[in-house]
């Protein structure tokens, strides 16, 4: 596989990513903790770090909209980040899917 040339010095790349690793807890669990996005312990880490926003947009059960703005400092600007998530489960083998695509 060949490495992308970037057209321009901060042109957008493509990253594919996988890991696995032995968790004790139930799949169902696991999926609906990384899901939340807006969960109390996520949200208290957002205000000790002072970001100014994290907000899931739309949300119907099984995708969400989701926005950060993460603070960084002088001379840079604020971040945003805006992601698609969304999750499944194959019902024929029990497995469970959770996918998170940037959005621009």
């Amino acid at each position: 596989m060949k490495k992308p040339i970037r057209a321009t010095f901060c042109g957008r790349s493509i990253n594919t990513g996988r890991c696995s690793d032995i968790i004790d807890a139930a799949p169902d669990e696991v999926c609906a903790y990384l899901y939340d996005y807006c969960s109390h312990d996520r949200l208290r880490i957002n205000k000790e770090e002072v970001n100014p926003a994290r907000l899931a947009v739309s949300n119907d059960g099984r995708q969400q909209l989701v926005a950060s703005v993460k603070r960084v400092q002088w001379p840079l600007n604020n971040r945003e980040f805006v992601a698609q998530m969304f999750w499944w489960k194959n019902t024929s083998d029990g497995s469970h899917y959770l996918g998170v695509v940037s959005v621009d």
